[in-house]
C-alpha cells in the first residue's frame, strides 16, 4: 500500500475523507487549529493544512482505486498518464511527526526567523520595504520594527506578510 494525493472540491476535504473511509480507504487529512479574531472576539477553527488536498493509502492491485474520482467531494486523484502519483512515506511521516496528541499539526509561524533578522514586507502599504523581525505577539502575529521618516515604529502583521531575504 502506498500514499497518494487527492484533490478535493473547495472546502470539501472532510466530506471527501468521510466518503473515502466509507469505501474502506485509509485517509490522512492534516489539520491545524487557527485562531480567528473578528469584532474583538477570538474563536478557534479547524482548517486543513493543505487546502483542497488529503492523502489516501491505496493498494493499486487489490482496491478499486478508480472509484475515488467519482467520490462525493473529490475532484480527482492526482495522476500522471492515467496512473496515480505516489507520495513517499518519508513525506507523510514527516508531516505526521508535527501532529500533537490531539491529531492536529503544530504550526509555528516564522520558525526560521530570529529576533533582529532583516525581513521583507510582502503585503500592505509597506510592501517591498525592509524591516527588522522583533518576535511574535500573543496571538501569533509577527512584530516588526520599521523605520519611517526617521522614527522607529513597531508593527504587527500576519506571518504570511513577511519573509526573510
Amino acid at each position: 500500500m502506498e500514499w497518494y494525493a487527492v484533490h478535493t472540491h473547495v472546502n470539501k476535504e472532510v466530506v471527501s475523507e468521510i466518503n473515502l473511509m466509507r469505501q474502506n480507504f485509509i485517509t490522512y487529512l492534516p489539520k491545524y487549529k487557527k485562531v480567528i479574531t473578528h469584532a474583538r472576539r477570538k474563536s478557534t477553527v479547524i482548517r486543513p493544512l493543505f487546502p483542497r488536498y488529503l492523502f489516501v493509502k491505496i493498494d493499486l492491485l487489490k482496491q478499486r482505486w478508480t472509484s475515488i474520482n467519482s467520490t462525493l467531494g473529490v475532484n480527482t486523484l492526482i495522476s500522471m498518464a492515467d496512473h496515480p502519483v505516489k507520495i513517499p512515506y518519508k513525506i507523510i511521516n514527516k508531516i505526521k511527526s508535527y501532529d500533537n496528541p490531539e491529531g492536529f499539526t503544530e504550526v509555528y509561524p516564522c520558525s526560521d526567523m530570529r529576533i533582529g533578522d532583516e525581513v521583507n514586507i510582502l503585503e500592505g502599504v509597506f510592501s517591498g520595504r525592509k524591516a527588522i523581525f522583533d518576535g511574535l505577539t500573543d496571538d501569533n502575529r509577527v512584530s516588526i520594527l520599521f523605520s519611517l521618516l526617521g522614527k522607529e515604529l513597531t508593527l504587527s502583521m500576519s506571518s504570511v506578510g513577511v519573509s526573510r531575504y
